[in-house]
């Protein structure tokens, strides 16, 4: 990916420089910001996949929502930067387009070959539910938009329609809403932020539908990095053994595992006897 978008960006800033389009120049900026966050992800990556050690038991998996926040900056400063000098160009109506057919190939390669990037992304997303992966993957898929969109600016310009700088302006705003969608997501990984009701509701329907499992309190479900804990308290019949507690616990666990579609970290269970109710208490 880092060797992909640094040739992109080598051949968007070449088509720029023949052609001196604006929305071009966008798209050229935009990928060289793209090669440097694909640098920070590699780094990211290889960071989160080492072994766990004794410092660090679960790894270091919860690196990756933070390489996916400083993506979502450097995608901002971009689009905040593009629409600066778009707004300029607008306002002092200065726009020299030389429209050549070699600028228009290189952003249809460039759209094609974005487009196999955020197929590849998803694929691996699928399998890894890595937020670094999904929030490259979005990005593929925004910049796809941006191209179609400088694209079509530079074929209306060769043909006479002055709209390059409104062009870059579309571009600027859907890098903005792509590094939102990113800064968004991640800071609520890092934030530990609940999953949404009706997972949350599934998880304890599964709790429930064990046949010695009569109630729950204290259930919470969140994120922990891109990952998600769960922590609950079943309520069992009293005079339980401790093997038929734990086999409770075991089953209740492996049923969530097999219905939860995203990655558990950890699954925290306590058996508590419904005769007492001490949760009531407290």
């Amino acid at each position: 990916l880092v060797l992909l978008n640094f040739f992109l960006a080598l051949l968007k800033t070449i088509a720029w420089i023949h052609t001196d389009s604006l929305a071009v120049f966008s798209e050229a900026t935009n990928s060289w910001i793209d090669t440097l966050y694909s640098i920070l992800i590699l780094a990211g990556v290889f960071i989160s996949t080492k072994d766990p050690t004794e410092q660090y038991p679960e790894g270091y998996r919860r690196i990756e929502p933070f390489i996916a926040i400083i993506t979502g900056i450097g995608v901002i400063i971009t689009s905040l930067l593009i629409a600066r000098t778009a707004a300029q160009t607008i306002l002092t109506g200065e726009s020299n387009v030389i429209s050549e057919v070699s600028a228009i190939t290189v952003l249809a390669f460039s759209g094609l070959t974005k487009y196999i990037m955020y197929r590849y992304c998803i694929r691996i997303y699928n399998t890894t539910k890595s937020p670094i992966i999904r929030a490259v993957g979005v990005d593929n898929r925004n910049d796809i938009l941006t191209i179609i969109v400088a694209l079509t600016g530079l074929v209306a310009t060769s043909v006479g329609f002055n709209v390059d700088a409104y062009a870059a302006s579309l571009v600027s705003v859907a890098i903005l809403y792509s590094g939102i969608t990113i800064l968004k997501q991640n800071a609520e990984y890092v934030l530990a932020r609940s999953v949404p009701d009706d997972q949350k509701q599934q998880i304890k329907n599964v709790a429930l539908d064990n046949e010695k499992v009569e109630g729950l309190h204290d259930v919470r479900v969140h994120y922990s990095g891109p990952q998600i804990d769960v922590s609950m308290h079943l309520e069992v019949p009293g005079g339980l053994t401790i093997e038929e507690g734990h086999e409770i616990e075991r089953s209740v666990s492996e049923e969530i595992h097999s219905v939860c579609d995203e990655e558990i970290n950890e699954i925290n269970l306590h058996t508590d006897p419904k005769s007492l109710k001490e949760w009531e208490k407290s």
